[in-house]
C-alpha cells in the first residue's frame, strides 16, 4: 500500500539517459583532447615563427653591421688623390701648388731604386701615394676575404663607390684600356705592388680578389716578364 508504480519503460529511459550522459562525457573528453592538440600546435607554430623572425632579425643586424663597417672603411679611401695622380697626372702639395707630372716625375716617385727622391714635392707625392695604398688595405681585407659577400648588393654596391673609383683610377694607370695611354712602366708596377704587399704576397692576393668582386678582375695583372707575386715577396718595400 502507498507504493508508487513506475512506468514500464522507466528502466529503458534510465538506461538511455545514462547513455546520453556517457556520450556527452566522451564528447567533452574528445573536445578537451582536441583543444590540447590545437594548443600544442599553436605553441609550436608560435615558437617556429619566433625562431624564424629572430633569425631574420639577427641576419638583418649582421648585414647592417657589416655594411656600416664597409662604409666606414671605404670612406677612408683617398679617392681624390688617386684621381689626381693616376687620371689627372698631377699632385697638389700642402701649399696648394699643383705639379703636373711628367714621365720623369713618375720615375722619381714610383721607383724601387730611388730611395730618396731629390725634391721635396716628389717625396711628398711618394708619401701620399703610400698613404693611398694603405687606405685600400682595410677594404681589401674585408672584401678580399669574402667577409662582406653576404652584405653586399649584386652589381655595383653604392657603399663601395669611393673604393671602386679609386681602384679604377689605379687600374687605368696600371693597364689602360682601349685608346687610353699611361706612363706606367714595369718599374712603377713593381713599386706599387711592393708598397702595398710590404713583403706579404697574400696582401696582393686580397687586393686582386677585391678588384674581381668589384668588376675589375685582372686590371692589376701584368703582361711583362715581371711576376707580381714575386715582386710582392722579393722586392724591398719602398722607403717610408
Amino acid at each position: 500500500p502507498g507504493a508508487v508504480e513506475l512506468p514500464k519503460d522507466w528502466t529503458v529511459k534510465q538506461m538511455s539517459l545514462s547513455d546520453q550522459v556517457s556520450s556527452s562525457n566522451d564528447t567533452l573528453e574528445q573536445l578537451a583532447v582536441a583543444f590540447e592538440v590545437v594548443q600544442g600546435v599553436s605553441t609550436v607554430v608560435i615558437a617556429v615563427v619566433s625562431f624564424v623572425w629572430s633569425r631574420h632579425a639577427r641576419r638583418a643586424q649582421r648585414i647592417e653591421a657589416m655594411r656600416d663597417l664597409l662604409r666606414d672603411a671605404c670612406r677612408e679611401v683617398l679617392l681624390e688623390f688617386a684621381l689626381d695622380l693616376f687620371i689627372g697626372r698631377r699632385f697638389v702639395d700642402q701649399s696648394g701648388v699643383a705639379h703636373e707630372l711628367s714621365e720623369g716625375d713618375f720615375a722619381q716617385i714610383l721607383s724601387t731604386t730611388v730611395l730618396f727622391p731629390p725634391t721635396a714635392w716628389h717625396r711628398a707625392c711618394r708619401s701620399r701615394t703610400l698613404l693611398f695604398l694603405e687606405s685600400l688595405r682595410p677594404c681589401a681585407h674585408i672584401i678580399g676575404r669574402g667577409d662582406a659577400d653576404f652584405a653586399m648588393q649584386d652589381g655595383i654596391d653604392p657603399i663601395v663607390s669611393r673604393l671602386r673609383l679609386a681602384l679604377k683610377a689605379l687600374a687605368d694607370f696600371w693597364s689602360p684600356q682601349g685608346r687610353l695611354h699611361s706612363p706606367c712602366t714595369d718599374e712603377h708596377r713593381k713599386f706599387l705592388a711592393a708598397a702595398f704587399a710590404d713583403g706579404h704576397s697574400e696582401e696582393w692576393v686580397l687586393l686582386s680578389r677585391t678588384l674581381q668582386r668589384l668588376g675589375l678582375a685582372g686590371r692589376l695583372d701584368t703582361g711583362s716578364s715581371t711576376a707580381i707575386s714575386q715582386t710582392a715577396d722579393e722586392a724591398p718595400a719602398p722607403h717610408r
